[in-house]
């Protein structure tokens, strides 16, 4: 079975689309480029801004800013994560990576 061998191409600008081509070169030459591969360099998008709504003595309510989606993506939802202040890891609070329309939850 033939080797996959990889290149990274490094210098993308974020929402410009690129054409990737190949070719094999033996010491005959070199033979016919292979179909363009179209490929759009994508940003991740920036940090919401987070804000307290409320508390009580068993929940809090949350909302934070919906973002502007980099070029040539979208924003599919939000993730919202929780530690309790011990600084041990940060878990999933609510996942909302379906559901970019809502930007305010109670915990």
């Amino acid at each position: 079975m033939p080797a996959n061998l990889t290149y990274t191409y490094t210098s993308v600008t974020a929402g410009q689309s690129y054409q990737i081509t190949v070719s094999a070169v033996s010491v005959i030459g070199e033979g016919p480029k292979s179909n363009p591969l179209i490929i759009w360099a994508v940003d991740v998008p920036t940090a919401p801004v987070l804000s307290l709504t409320d508390t009580s003595r068993s929940s809090c309510s949350v909302q934070w800013t919906a973002v502007n989606s980099p070029l040539n993506s979208l924003i599919t939802g939000y993730v919202v994560y929780i530690d309790d202040g011990l600084d041990g890891n940060f878990v999933v609070g609510y996942d909302g990576k379906s559901n970019p329309s809502k930007i305010f939850t109670t915990i």
